[in-house]
């Protein structure tokens, strides 16, 4: 088995070589010298580590490979992607970089930085490196690359939430290799992610696979689900008192002749949300779990006729019952608007889309009625 994963690196490492050479303008000859070389021996030896997993073997083969050919680029690239693959992506950036010096660069390695891209997070960036790296491939006929660069670029538009574009893409993955195991199971895990927006009200489908809700989104969510529902009762003075009331011709970080100007003056009106004692909103600000968490108790006491104590029959590591926040956490957990994890609310982590969409809408439904 090891023997044929070593057969596959060997020919797959030979055709990238090849594509190298290719995309530098000049066909290479029926037998290159390069491939023979020692050099390319011990790339083809680190590719075949890299495919089983063996990345201190790896490294050391493409290490070996820089020794016998300086700046030599497939193993440069083949280096970048064994720091990858171990999340060292410090090092896989100054190698990938190493790798791309070249003119014209190194292709593989165009697609090794995009992946980098990915693993940090930068999907905006990611999408427009792979959009420049799929027109050289279509362009040049580049088959090698046409199916990594399908995977990774649907891959980006899933991160974005363009379940559109994701779909579209992975359609033409799939047609070109109807078992690639990777792109299937991410066409899965896109039908499960449009199966759970259809749960959702439209209006509300852009925040709910958001990383973090900002105090914005969150106004925006708060007039979607409340604006046509009648607050009957006031707030206790211990919770007003907390934020005392800003009007929004006090705020200074809200446009006042802005559409969110609106929504943020509905909100503070109804005492759904507070600004701050200094005058500003911070609208983009990511909202707390246990801001989102005194959010509710808001919602919910200006819904609900006052009742005695909500008995707390849990204790948490990180939200003593002295904590100001206490109360509003327990109305949250109780009711099942927020869960915790073990004995931990984890109060200072963001809210994201999910969480918040599905804590409104169901406090909502109980509350007011569907």
């Amino acid at each position: 088995m090891q023997t044929f994963r070593f057969t596959v690196f060997s020919v797959l490492s030979i055709l990238l070589f090849t594509l190298w050479l290719t995309s530098c303008g000049s066909q290479p000859p029926k037998s290159d010298p390069d491939m023979r070389t020692p050099a390319f021996q011990w790339f083809l030896k680190g590719r075949a580590f890299l495919g089983n997993g063996e990345y201190i073997q790896a490294e050391i083969a493409f290490n070996k490979a820089l020794d016998l050919r300086q700046n030599f680029a497939p193993a440069l690239d083949g280096l970048a992607q064994v720091y990858l693959e171990q999340n060292h992506t410090e090092m896989a950036e100054q190698y990938v970089q190493s790798a791309l010096k070249g003119s014209p660069p190194y292709l593989p390695a165009r697609l090794t930085e995009a992946r980098l891209l990915i693993r940090n997070g930068e999907f905006e960036l990611a999408h427009q490196k792979l959009n420049t790296l799929a027109k050289i491939v279509v362009r040049n006929n580049v088959k090698l690359l046409r199916t990594p660069v399908l995977y990774y670029s649907a891959l980006v538009a899933f991160k974005q939430n363009r379940f559109g574009d994701a779909r579209k893409i992975l359609t033409a993955l799939l047609n070109t290799d109807a078992n690639h195991k990777q792109g299937k199971q991410l066409l899965r895990a896109l039908n499960r992610k449009t199966q759970l927006l259809q749960k959702f009200p439209e209006a509300v489908r852009p925040f709910v696979f958001k990383p973090f809700v900002t105090r914005i989104d969150l106004v925006r969510l708060l007039h979607y689900y409340f604006s046509d529902v009648r607050f009957s009762y006031p707030l206790p003075f211990i919770i007003t008192n907390l934020y005392p009331k800003i009007s929004l011709t006090q705020i200074s970080d809200i446009n006042r002749n802005s559409e969110e100007a609106k929504i943020v003056e509905y909100a503070l009106n109804k005492q759904l949300i507070w600004a701050f004692p200094d005058g500003t909103f911070h609208p983009q600000e990511a909202v707390s779990r246990a801001e989102f968490a005194l959010i509710l108790q808001r919602l919910y006491l200006r819904l609900q006729k006052p009742v005695a104590k909500t008995n707390c029959a849990f204790k948490l590591d990180d939200v003593p019952k002295e904590d100001f926040i206490f109360r509003a956490v327990c109305i949250a957990v109780t009711h099942q608007w927020l869960h915790t994890k073990g004995n931990r609310f984890l109060p200072e982590s963001k809210i994201n889309g999910l969480q918040a969409t599905r804590a409104l809408q169901k406090l909502k439904n109980e509350c007011v009625g569907k």
